[in-house]
């Protein structure tokens, strides 16, 4: 099993109650391209799950741009794309430099929550972009703003 380190955390929601880590277990993902193997090659569950249970996989995004949709970007996630990423999943273009993963997973768990509460795309990547500048602007990739382990976790 690779070595696994934390990406970063962050607090997520009002009063701060659930805690949004992203751990680096892909030292194992090939440089290029992404294994050609199974039934979506394209596509390796990271096997973790945002605090609302959203499931996080890394994802070729030129497979997506070229057989999907050529506007999608860096990350995406089943209410933004209903034809070819299931609800419950939040995708993360592996091609990303590994700092923005945290940064991309934290931005599409606050778009799909308002989303599901009926916001637009529009209204809820606005949202999600706030959340998102907020949480660049206080930590550094890497960094934990988990107050319980003092910010130098290895989750």
């Amino acid at each position: 099993m690779p070595h696994k380190h934390s990406l970063g955390c962050l607090e997520v929601g009002p009063g701060k109650k659930a805690v949004f880590c992203l751990i680096d277990g892909t030292s194992d993902m090939p440089k290029s391209p992404m294994p050609t193997a199974g039934k979506q090659p394209w596509k390796k569950p990271m096997g973790q799950t945002c605090p609302h249970g959203h499931e996080f996989f890394l994802v070729d995004g030129t497979y997506i741009r070229n057989h999907f949709d050529s506007d999608w970007i860096q990350g995406g996630n089943g209410y933004r794309y209903p034809r070819f990423c299931p609800k419950r999943e939040l995708w993360i273009d592996w091609t990303t430099p590994k700092v923005e993963w945290i940064y991309i997973a934290f931005h599409e768990c606050h778009e799909i929550e308002q989303m599901k509460k009926g916001k637009s795309y529009e209204a809820g990547h606005d949202v999600a972009k706030r959340h998102e500048n907020k949480a660049r602007r206080k930590f550094k990739p890497g960094e934990c703003s988990n107050k319980k382990c003092g910010g130098t976790c290895k989750h």
